[in-house]
């Protein structure tokens, strides 16, 4: 215990150091990790398996064929699988049509689409609660408008906690039969860009809707890969990440000095340690398990202040949640920093030789 207690009073400005290293990697990590998990989910209540695809930049075989947009859900409903499709637009407020499966927001009032209202082409919408204040009240009956469109709202859907794939604002029944469109360029409303999601069978369902009518694909399974996954992650963070980690490497960089003074400081214990016989080799295993003990101590102490700064809600453009992956990784971030701030001290003592005083 006294050892300890020594080493640490030499130590004060090394842990310092450490501790602010350790608690920089842990909000930054915490924050990576929370981003990790939101990018590796979809949005909409989509699976990885989803497929993104446009119609419209191929549309000679549509003109000719005289294909609509409920040609194509009929085509799809044919297909006897389990399909989710999502139109998309730049205001987040999506069209969606189901086959044998039903889509399933978090409703909080109301409910949510059937498949009779997809087969009866109702002009139904679902909402986000943010929205309920845009609404329209008439006859008792509640109505958004979209696109020129006014749907009948049946249902307030609360959005899920993802900051980062977010859903949509609101879902309208892709298969109402009161659909127009003001744009004079596509005013075929199958033109546009969607999503489409039938489980492990999403692959052979595009390909039949691309012999079908001539899509353009966007996304694929391809990019759900580990890779795409954490280059998303990197891009997302980059406003927090970089400068944390700019932060890091100049700490890293200013510890030489700091190694130094903290050689310094122990200078006459190591004096005497050689005095006694210790080898050159043995004093520097001791200063290098000294130095993980301080690393692992500091990291102890930062990690407290982490859930403290996360209790208190001190720094807001952190998303802090701790988890056994943030600790286990911080630890492990923060011992390969303390190993290379380590070699650093070492190299520093033996530049010095220290080891070589005889007095």
């Amino acid at each position: 215990m006294l050892v300890i207690k020594y080493i640490f009073s030499k130590s004060k400005q090394l842990i310092f150091m450490m501790m602010i290293i350790g608690l920089l990697i842990i909000l930054c990590l915490s924050n990576f990790v929370e981003a990790f998990k939101m990018v590796n989910v979809p949005a909409n209540g989509l699976t990885k398996n989803y497929f993104d695809f446009s119609i419209g930049e191929f549309r000679d075989k549509i003109d000719q064929n005289n294909i609509t947009l409920p040609d194509m859900l009929n085509f799809l409903k044919n297909q006897k699988s389990n399909i989710i499709l999502f139109k998309k637009s730049d205001t987040k407020i999506f069209g969606v049509y189901t086959v044998n499966k039903q889509f399933e927001p978090n409703i909080i009032l109301g409910r949510t689409f059937t498949q009779e209202d997809f087969n009866n082409g109702t002009n139904t919408i679902i909402i986000n609660q943010k929205l309920k204040d845009k609404c329209i009240d008439k006859n008792g009956k509640k109505f958004y408008e979209f696109d020129t469109n006014y749907f009948q709202v049946i249902g307030i859907f609360k959005p899920n906690n993802n900051n980062i794939n977010k859903d949509a604002l609101a879902y309208y029944n892709l298969a109402s039969k009161k659909i127009i469109s003001k744009n004079l360029i596509y005013d075929n409303y199958i033109f546009g860009e969607f999503e489409i999601d039938a489980g492990d069978k999403t692959k052979e369902i595009v390909k039949r809707l691309d012999d079908y009518c001539i899509v353009k694909i966007t996304r694929s399974v391809r990019d759900n890969s580990f890779k795409e996954i954490l280059q998303k992650t990197i891009s997302s963070q980059s406003l927090t990440l970089f400068p944390v980690t700019l932060i890091i490497f100049l700490i890293i960089l200013n510890s030489i000095s700091v190694s130094s003074n903290w050689i310094e400081n122990r200078k006459k214990e190591i004096f005497i340690r050689r005095l006694v016989g210790a080898t050159e080799k043995r004093i520097a295993i001791m200063l290098f398990k000294d130095f993980f003990l301080i690393s692992t101590s500091s990291y102890i102490v930062a990690l407290l202040l982490a859930m403290i700064v996360s209790k208190l809600q001190l720094i807001t453009f952190f998303i802090f949640k701790l988890s056994i992956e943030t600790i286990i990784i911080a630890y492990g971030l923060t011992m390969i920093t303390g190993l290379i701030s380590a070699g650093l001290m070492l190299i520093t003592y033996y530049k010095n030789s220290i080891s070589q005083i005889r007095g």
